[in-house]
Order: structure tokens, then C-alpha cells, then sequence
């Protein structure tokens, strides 16, 4: 199964760890060890993450892992996972475009 991080995904985990940064530089570095965990635990157990559409309503085949106060999103599909998002937990979901 091909295995891809989107470019988005990279930009959120630098805004993530810029933001925590502010007040502690070793809970960003802990936060970012615990985000890239999770990026390895969706490539080797795919199905790990809860349905998204169990959370919001959307009609595909994204999955989340929740790490902190983190989600990493992600898309499961027959030969392929693709990272999309981190995205803090606080955010409204429902405003996201996951279709």
C-alpha cells in the first residue's frame, strides 16, 4: 500500500509547534515526537483511526487519529493512505472541505 503525506501536513505540524513553542520549546519537541507517532501507527495499522463520519457528517473514507489535542487526518483508500491534515480539536470540523 503507497503511503503519502500531503504538503498541507507539514505546514500544520510547523504552525502546531511554532504556536506551543511560544511557551515551551520541549512540549512542542513532545507534541511533534507524539503527531509524527501517530503518522507511523496509520502506516503500519491503517484501520487504527476512528471514522471521521463518525464524528462529522461527510460521505468518504477519512479516519483520525487523536494525539493530544490534535487530530491527524487521514484518508484510507484500496492501495493508498494519505495524510491530509493535523488539525486541533477545537476546530469546527464541519467547516473543513473533506469531500
Amino acid at each position: 500500500m503507497k503511503f503519502r503525506i500531503a504538503k498541507q501536513v507539514f505546514e500544520d505540524i510547523e504552525e502546531i509547534v511554532n504556536y506551543i513553542s511560544i511557551d515551551s520549546a520541549s512540549n512542542a519537541q513532545k507534541v511533534l515526537n507524539e503527531i509524527w507517532n501517530s503518522i507511523e501507527q496509520i502506516e503500519c495499522f491503517p484501520h487504527s483511526g476512528s471514522l471521521l463520519s463518525n464524528k462529522i457528517e461527510c460521505k468518504n473514507s477519512f479516519r483520525y487519529v487523536v494525539k493530544y489535542s490534535y487530530a491527524v487526518i487521514y484518508k484510507l483508500l484500496d492501495d493508498e493512505i494519505i495524510i491530509s491534515a493535523v488539525l486541533h480539536l477545537k476546530r469546527d470540523f464541519n467547516l473543513m472541505d473533506f469531500n
